[in-house]
């Protein structure tokens, strides 16, 4: 049985959890072979999160009928907005109860248990805060009080199992996880997944012998799987935020907005690996064209020389210092996709290349995670 504790970063990098790791995870709690450990504080910090990610949508949503309805418009029309925008409230309520919802059926699907603070743990915390003990970087620092309450619980998680595994990108938190005997400390989840502990688990015999075999044959539904990705890669990155110095934003970032996914997906075939139990993961990278939207400072964009002035179209929004931009740009997309094959589906009285055909038949990508977007200068 292994343990696993994970912190918000981790799900705060895929929400979904869809990526070829988060896969591992769900299909190894599913096994019965995984317990993982969500600290009271991460699952706090990472719903929160995500409530402000569907709901402030909506707030301005309301806001934009509310500022609609004042104008002069004929009395009906005027009170059927106010009456819209009262109803959005109902509709708040409703993603935040999703957000739990959507949680809690994750977690008791995988099996995972959520870590609930206990009553010395805030006696530990402050000592901590005002020594500037680890995990605190230094006194009284309010800023590493979520990170002090994680490490509560990894001490008292590592003390009731034989060895806790921790995915903490925090460098400064998870050095003081390492410190403890029992505890094998990870940057990210990938690195997890691919670990011996973890492999050990999902790479029975029969899944890495076959795996070779698996590989080949699917090469030849290549142009399926291909298909597949390129709509799956598309979902990705619509509305994807980048960042360059050369973006005239004031956090040089944008937002893809318009583009299109080359024909295969820039997948690289040779570089395909097995993490287990059906999942596989293949790299993609590719170069595109796409138009993204960001604002700029309306001073900035009079003082731009007129040849880059003509290559970026700006209009006017609700916002009398900046302009809404739209520029075209040349980007390098890296990531993966990640897909699944029913190794179950095979007859086991059978030789396994015979039912090859009937597991290459269950293909299916399953989500797209996207490493890295650079501008091509």
């Amino acid at each position: 049985m292994l343990h696993l504790l994970i912190d918000t970063s981790v799900l705060r990098q895929d929400p979904q959890r869809k990526s070829a790791s988060f896969l591992v995870i769900n299909r190894l709690g599913n096994l019965g072979e995984l317990i993982t450990h969500i600290p009271y504080v991460v699952q706090r910090e990472f719903l929160s999160q995500r409530e402000n990610e569907y709901v402030n949508p909506i707030i301005k949503a309301k806001k934009e009928l509310i500022k609609v309805s004042n104008k002069p418009v004929y009395d009906e029309l005027s009170e059927s907005l106010k009456k819209e925008a009262e109803n959005i409230d109902e509709k708040i309520e409703e993603v935040k109860n999703w957000v739990q919802k959507e949680f809690d059926y994750w977690c008791g699907h995988i099996g995972a248990e959520v870590y609930q603070v206990s009553k010395h743990h805030g006696v530990n915390v402050l000592d901590a805060y005002f020594s500037g003990e680890p995990p605190f970087k230094q006194i009284k620092n309010r800023a590493d009080f979520p990170d002090a309450f994680i490490f509560e619980s990894v001490k008292d998680i590592a003390s009731s199992v034989k060895q806790l595994n921790v995915v903490i990108p925090d460098k400064k938190l998870r050095e003081t996880c390492e410190k403890i005997e029992n505890i094998i400390a990870f940057e990210n989840l990938d690195d997890f997944t691919k670990s011996k502990q973890c492999k050990a688990v999902l790479l029975d015999a029969d899944a890495s012998t076959h795996f070779d075999i698996i590989v080949s044959e699917l090469q030849k539904h290549s142009q399926k799987v291909e298909k597949q990705a390129e709509k799956i890669i598309f979902d990705s990155l619509l509305g994807e935020t980048f960042s360059d110095d050369s973006i005239l934003d004031d956090n040089h970032e944008a937002s893809i907005s318009m583009f299109d996914v080359p024909r295969g997906a820039g997948l690289l075939w040779d570089d395909i690996e097995y993490y287990g139990q059906g999942i596989i993961s293949i790299p993609f990278h590719f170069e595109m064209e796409a138009l993204a939207d960001y604002y700029i400072f309306k001073s900035d964009w009079y003082s731009l020389d007129d040849e880059l002035a003509k290559s970026i179209c700006v209009s006017e929004y609700d916002n009398k210092h900046y302009f809404e931009a739209e520029e075209e740009f040349n980007l390098l997309i890296e990531g993966a996709i990640s897909l699944t094959v029913d190794l179950s589906v095979a007859d086991e009285e059978k030789n396994f290349k015979e039912e090859i055909s009937k597991i290459i038949q269950t293909i299916k990508v399953e989500a797209s995670e996207i490493d890295e977007i650079s501008v091509i200068r």
